[in-house]
């Protein structure tokens, strides 16, 4: 029986589920929560097998999960690698807003593994695989840069570099509720934006 109402009512009971076992597998850990549980928070009567008309178990509501996340980052790359920007630092800008953008939509699935990972081996190593385009995508913008300025560099340890900094800048905001330096994202990017231009155009 369905108890929610206005939008959550409106919306597919096998995204609620999912919606709702991610934010309590977060939350709560992944063995900390029922499959009871999520019925409920998603609107349904618990343990009458609501969740089992939609997945096999609790590891294949996380499976789809993070096969969402995959489709969704490799089409969100394949739109950005369609974008043409001649200055480097305009695109620097563009890809680090992206980036945090997906940072965000990571985030319960970060704090999944960071608590079970040792336990989903297989589920981290699938997500890892999503992560890993992010940062492919990066190394193909530097290495273009960095061809154009005759620069010899290691394109894939310097896209690790600068990555490294949009995920530690969002990731301190998650764990200590604030950005280092109290810097905002636009404030942030403007700097990351700086930092590529001298890069790619030193000489």
């Amino acid at each position: 029986m369905i108890t929610t109402v206005g939008r959550d009512a409106q919306e597919p009971t096998r995204d609620r589920l999912l919606r709702e076992g991610l934010r309590l597998f977060a939350t709560r850990g992944f063995a900390g929560t029922t499959v009871g549980e999520i019925e409920a928070a998603a609107g349904l009567t618990p343990r009458r097998g609501a969740l089992y008309n939609h997945f096999s178990s609790k590891e294949a509501l996380l499976d789809a999960a993070v096969d969402r996340y995959n489709e969704s980052a490799s089409e969100a790359i394949a739109e950005f690698a369609a974008v043409q920007i001649g200055d480097p630092r305009a695109l620097a800008g563009l890809f680090g807003r992206w980036m945090l953008a997906r940072l965000d939509e990571q985030r319960e699935i970060i704090q999944v593994l960071e608590h079970d990972g040792t336990r989903l081996v297989r589920l981290r190593d699938e997500f890892r695989k999503g992560t890993e385009a992010g940062f492919t995508a990066a190394a193909t913008v530097i290495r273009q840069w960095l061809a154009e300025q005759a620069i010899d560099a290691d394109a894939e340890a310097i896209s690790v570099i600068l990555l490294g900094g949009l995920i530690n800048f969002r990731r301190s905001t998650w764990t200590l509720g604030g950005a280092p330096l109290a810097l905002d994202d636009d404030r942030f990017l403007t700097g990351f934006a700086d930092l590529f231009e001298i890069l790619v155009s030193a000489s």
